[in-house]
């Protein structure tokens, strides 16, 4: 619909004038950068992000690799606390 109503107005029906045309060529201009700055913008992030995630995950293999006890005493330790924390929660409510 909003295409429409742009094709109207570039064509001068709604308004006319050829003033008119033209800021509605140079607004559809204006708005297509836009859109395709943020595209561009949102694949960069996506690529970072997915960068950032496989060295978060290459780091975590180094490290199990590395140290394998201390990696099982603070899984068990996170495990502990939290299933205490949740423990806690669930008769706090009662």
């Amino acid at each position: 619909m909003a295409e429409n109503i742009l094709d109207q107005v570039a064509d001068g029906a709604a308004f006319g004038t050829a003033r008119a045309k033209e800021e509605v060529v140079r607004l559809e201009e204006i708005i297509s950068d836009a859109v395709e700055d943020g595209l561009r913008a949102a694949r960069r992030t996506m690529k970072e992000g997915r960068e950032l995630a496989e060295d978060g995950y290459e780091e975590a293999i180094h490290t199990v690799k590395n140290y394998p006890l201390q990696t099982v005493a603070v899984t068990f330790g996170v495990a502990l606390a939290t299933g205490a924390f949740l423990g806690w929660l669930m008769f706090r409510r009662k």
